[in-house]
């Protein structure tokens, strides 16, 4: 699965890893600022400047399945959020903010 982040604004960006049921292990990722890894309830937290962010998580393999994908945008208030959910068929999803 692949996201790719518009980031318009010196911002954070957060990925989060959940599974079901709980306790998955060892998912990976890369992304422009370097690779990381993730388990189920983990977040990656960066503060990034203005630019195009790619992050795409590897194959985790046939005993786990993608079955949702949401990003978040967030502000400028505390409240505000709105967020896109991904096309799982495509595999991707682009989220501007």
């Amino acid at each position: 699965m692949t996201c790719t982040f518009t980031n318009t604004a010196d911002d954070l960006i957060v990925v989060g890893k959940v599974t079901h049921p709980a306790g998955g292990i060892n998912f990976d990722f890369t992304a422009n600022w370097g690779d990381f890894s993730l388990n189920d309830g983990d977040l990656e937290v960066q503060t990034l400047t203005p630019d195009n962010y790619t992050i795409t998580e590897a194959d985790p393999g046939p005993d786990d399945a993608l079955t949702y994908l949401e990003c978040g945008v967030f502000g400028p208030g505390v409240d505000d959020i709105s967020t896109v959910e991904g096309n799982l068929d495509a595999r991707s999803v682009i989220c501007p903010w």
